[in-house]
């Protein structure tokens, strides 16, 4: 009688975690997060580059194959910038989610955001990468949506609004997945999008303080859409910011 009693429970321990892992590992939302799809032109697919400042030889954003697990995408800033991958994602209202991604992070100046996993029209970033000296090194942010938030825009960058930087940055293994509940202790921020007077529809009181100052201005259009001409080789740079002549 005990021995059935014990794998009854057992049995119910090993459904409960069982039940718990296949909820920890949900859908993940992103297209090729992975980065292992181009397109005809070597881009990844599913994924638009993007960058405040278009002029020549400023930004450079392109996929490489030196990723943390096969390919991945590098955003290279030889002059301050905010230039970013962006990937547009559907989503649920008022709902938790956690996005994570695998960065590698090179000379970002210290005067504004290093490499980010951010979000658009949002003042919601995770933490800032300066330099990992050749480590990769994993971000991750939780965030709600808002109450009739059906959409939101993932960045993989370097800079920010008001926070321009120079630097490089790789990217790697970017997941996106709908939760119940977050650890126990974890900050949760904001995406709901910034309305243009500077507030959102509808203030999030889990939003991690600290937020960058300034406001999105602007619209931030796509390089290749922009110009034409391709920036300079990443290795004719002056990594002390500025391209050589």
């Amino acid at each position: 009688m005990k021995m059935k009693r014990l794998f009854c429970i057992l049995l119910a321990l090993s459904a409960l975690l069982c039940a718990s892992a296949w909820a920890e590992a949900g859908e993940n939302l992103v297209v090729n997060g992975d980065f292992s799809q181009l397109d005809a032109q070597g881009l990844p697919v599913g994924w638009s580059r993007e960058m405040w400042v278009t002029d020549e030889g400023v930004s450079k954003l392109y996929a490489d194959s030196n990723g943390y697990a096969g390919g991945c995408v590098a955003v290279v800033n030889a002059d301050p910038n905010d230039a970013r991958f962006a990937q547009t994602l559907r989503v649920e209202p008022d709902s938790l989610y956690r996005f994570s991604c695998m960065v590698r992070a090179e000379n970002c100046g210290d005067a504004g955001y290093g490499a980010t996993l951010s979000f658009k029209d949002t003042f919601s970033y995770s933490e800032s990468v300066l330099d990992t000296a050749g480590a990769w090194k994993k971000l991750t942010v939780y965030g709600r949506t808002g109450e009739d938030q059906t959409e939101l825009t993932l960045m993989l960058r370097i800079g920010g609004y008001g926070a321009e930087n120079s630097g490089r940055a790789w990217f790697d293994d970017v997941e996106a997945v709908k939760l119940d509940a977050v650890p126990e202790g974890a900050s949760v921020l904001s995406l709901e999008p910034v309305s243009p007077s500077g507030g959102s529809a509808a203030a999030s009181s889990e939003a991690e303080e600290g937020a960058p100052e300034g406001e999105p201005t602007g619209t931030v259009t796509p390089a290749d859409e922009e110009s034409t001409d391709e920036p300079r080789a990443v290795e004719a740079w002056d990594w002390t910011g500025r391209a050589q002549n």
